[in-house]
């Protein structure tokens, strides 16, 4: 029916082999054209929690990490004085060996409290959006290019790949 008049075409569509796509083709690229919509909204990962509040202040994080070194210092200077009189070694080696289990063991427990604190799970969960969000950007160009190729593939054009 058209707006002028009442009366009813059948329009036909055009045999031409320059265009011709099946029904399934067609339906593919309709299905292609829509939008996508994002399974996963992470826009608001980028925002502070207003429920995450830190509690410790860094002079009780420095009393908890001393208080978390102490027996690995003992057992430390323990094992560098069994070495020491075991092997016949100078003192100044104890020291040293005591002084480098003390350091690593004191530097792996304040990573430990870095990275775990309320802080650290904080920069976490924004390392993890950023992560995301390009991670989704990279396959959203890649879906696009993949589009724009099928399209191109079904309008007879020459492939860029």
């Amino acid at each position: 029916m058209n707006r002028y008049n009442e009366e009813l075409h059948k329009v036909e569509p055009a045999q031409s082999a320059t265009y011709a796509i099946t029904p399934a083709q067609a339906q593919q690229l309709d299905r292609m054209t829509q939008p996508v919509t994002p399974a996963v909204q992470v826009d608001t990962v980028f925002v502070p929690q207003a429920t995450v509040r830190e509690t410790a202040t860094p002079v009780k994080r420095a009393i908890a990490l001393t208080i978390r070194v102490l027996p690995f210092t003992v057992v430390w200077l323990v094992l560098a004085i069994g070495i020491v009189w075991k092997f016949q070694f100078d003192s100044a080696d104890a020291f040293l060996i005591f002084a480098v289990l003390t350091a690593v063991t004191y530097y792996g427990l304040g990573g430990q409290e870095y990275q775990y604190s309320t802080n650290g799970l904080e920069r976490h969960r924004i390392d993890m959006a950023t992560h995301l969000a390009s991670q989704k950007m990279a396959y959203d160009a890649q879906l696009r290019r993949e589009i724009t190729q099928a399209f191109l593939k079904q309008l007879g054009g020459p492939s860029r790949d």
